[in-house]
């Protein structure tokens, strides 16, 4: 006990030639950039037609109409309720069923445990209705699922009142110490009775680890406070990020994100993650050993490192143009140490063992300075079967052959368009109407400037009929542009199914209709194709989530896993549970999901139940 072999540390780096690898593979960011390029500027302009990002209109004269209508934003987040309440209204999400006999005893465990990862652990509502509104407004979600082990140094603080007479400082402080770290051995420090040590033994190496204690006065009252620092974790488990779809950059004429083989044709050949870690986050990594490839001189050149100018195709240039159209000023001159870094992580195929053949691999290294991180093997990091990348995605409306979906912001884009037009139009012929324009004779007694009539106002002129005119505009605008509102509204409610029954109103001339409990389920159940379908798209892309989740945990659950069930609980039923180690939840499963368009629609389900009940 206490003797410990150190295994072999990763000597041999996966790459040789660091700075062709990383130069090629800028080359290759730069190229899948310029590509989409066009993409990215009409994607720009639509969110800016959903959130009302407006710019000062000077034709057909300054300040003219150029008001904002909410129509893409209803529909939006009509949609967007609808899919959150069809995932949250059933608890667990997804119900593992295994392959095989032998494995069926631990489906629930399974569901059990991946709820609790998902929902607490990474607070799931809100990420999922992240991943809903990405859904909705850009055509599809994009969720980066890795495992995460993280440690950060944390200072923990431990109340403690004034000892009894009977006990001095050292026995008093030592005897709380030895309540709060049972397993450590506790020593005075140089100090003492006011500073401590504690030494623990590392699980994997036997060094022995020590931490600080200090005890300092708590303000007036008659209470120290015990001031640990030590390096604690912080989460350890898969994780799901949902990312922004301009992070994630990839070649055109691909379907997926997957590896491309026989089996998945219109997988991608490489996909690179943008994200922007801060230059303590990337020194950290290094000092822990995670960014192994990286050199005394690469670790220089990142202190000194100061942010580049951004190019209009880059990631962030966009981000930095959503600010700024949002209002929020993004100011250059902040201090240096503060600017992030662009991290690309690059999953594609390299030959790196020299034996011919490309492997699936997993590249970390910075834009600026051009520095590799780290590098790996794709199912050393990634451990699944079959091999996939830890990405998962679903689409609103997909399109053979291409990557990038349509979402209800670019289905309603032309006809929001022709609305907002017609509607301008119809605020600037009020204007003209109420404030008009005219002609006067330079002759007569009317001053050469411009006037701005108001109520009471009288100008002298010495023939007011024929010295001043006032031209009759056409009185048709205002029926014109309700009526083709009215059509334009009627043709974006049949694209995106999200009309006035679906928001709780009554259909103009359809109140009859709506007259008996079953018209108004027939109606309803017309709406709920696309729908249905929308909705088992969604849910496909949680399936792969869970899926990857199952898969990292056999690989990387750490022993002893603790935690709380949140659903299916009894009087009976323990809601605290231990898994001993992997074993518990080893084996292969499927993943459904029970949702459907009952759970997004009460009054449908409601009908339902009281046809079944009458059966």
């Amino acid at each position: 006990a206490g003797f410990f072999v150190k295994p072999p540390s990763r000597k041999k780096t996966l790459v040789k030639d660091k700075e062709k690898v990383v130069a090629n593979l800028i080359k290759k960011y730069g190229d899948d950039l310029q590509d989409r390029a066009d993409w990215t500027e009409r994607r720009i302009q639509r969110t800016a037609k959903y959130r009302g990002w407006r710019e000062i209109k000077t034709f057909p004269w300054e300040n003219a109409s150029n008001a904002h209508l909410p129509i893409i934003m209803t529909d939006v987040q009509r949609t967007e309720d609808t899919l959150h309440n069809a995932v949250l209204s059933v608890r667990p999400v997804m119900n593992a069923k295994a392959t095989t006999k032998a494995f069926e005893s631990k489906e629930k465990i399974v569901d059990q445990l991946i709820d609790y990862q998902v929902f607490v652990e990474n607070q799931g509502e809100i990420r999922i209705g992240n991943l809903i509104s990405a859904f909705c407004q850009d055509g599809q979600f994009i969720a980066y699922v890795p495992y995460i082990k993280e440690k950060q140094k944390v200072t923990r603080v431990h109340m403690l009142d004034f000892p009894p007479k009977q006990f001095s400082w050292d026995r008093w402080i030592l005897q709380a110490l030895r309540s709060y770290y049972p397993k450590a051995t506790i020593l005075p420090g140089k100090n003492a009775p006011w500073q401590w040590e504690i030494k623990t033994e590392h699980p994997l190496t036997g060094d022995i680890v020590t931490n600080k204690i200090e005890v300092v006065q708590d303000g007036d009252e008659p209470r120290v406070q015990l001031l640990c620092h030590k390096d604690e974790t912080i989460f350890d488990g898969p994780s799901f990020i949902p990312k922004e779809l301009e992070d994630i950059v990839v070649p055109g004429r691909c379907e997926n994100l997957q590896p491309q083989t026989m089996s998945n044709p219109t997988g991608m050949p490489h996909v690179f993650m943008v994200d922007y870690p801060s230059r303590d986050e990337i020194l950290k990594l290094i000092e822990n050993g995670f960014y192994d490839e990286v050199t005394k001189e690469h670790i220089e050149q990142i202190k000194a490192s100061t942010r580049r100018k951004t190019d209009t195709n880059d990631p962030e240039a966009q981000k930095i143009l959503q600010d700024d159209l949002t209002g929020v000023v993004t100011d250059s001159v902040q201090d240096a140490q503060e600017d992030p870094f662009v991290r690309l992580t690059y999953f594609g195929r390299e030959d790196i063992d020299g034996d011919g053949f490309e492997e699936e691999v997993v590249y970390w290294f910075l834009e600026t300075p051009q520095i590799l991180l780290r590098a790996r093997y794709l199912t050393e990091v990634y451990p699944t079967t079959p091999l996939r990348r830890p990405f998962a995605m679903a689409k609103y409306i997909p399109v053979n052959g291409q990557f990038y979906a349509i979402g209800l912001i670019e289905m309603m884009e032309s006809g929001y368009d022709i609305i907002k037009k017609v509607f301008d139009q119809m605020i600037d012929s009020g204007d003209l109407t109420n404030t008009p324009w005219g002609f006067y004779r330079p002759m007569s007694g009317v001053k050469p400037e411009i006037m701005r009539m108001g109520p009471g106002d009288l100008y002298p002129t010495n023939d007011p009929r024929n010295d001043v005119f006032y031209p009759t505009l056409p009185q048709g605008m205002s029926a014109f542009g309700q009526n083709t509102i009215a059509l334009v509204s009627q043709i974006l409610d049949q694209a995106t199914l999200v009309g006035q029954l679906q928001l709780g109103g009554v259909p103009a001339g359809k109140s009859a209709a709506l007259r008996t409990t079953s018209n108004m389920q027939t109606l309803l159940q017309q709406g709920d194709a696309r729908p249905e379908r929308v909705m088992r798209r969604f849910f496909g892309g949680l399936v792969e989530i869970w899926h990857q989740f199952h898969e990292l945990n056999q690989t990387f659950l750490p022993k002893e896993k603790q935690f709380r069930i949140s659903t299916g609980l009894t009087k009976e039923t323990d809601p605290y549970v231990t898994l001993e180690n992997k074993n518990d939840i080893k084996g292969r499963f499927l993943f459904e999901f029970g949702a459907s368009i009952l759970n997004t629609n009460r009054a449908l389900a409601t009908a339902t139940l009281q046809d079944m009940f009458g059966v």
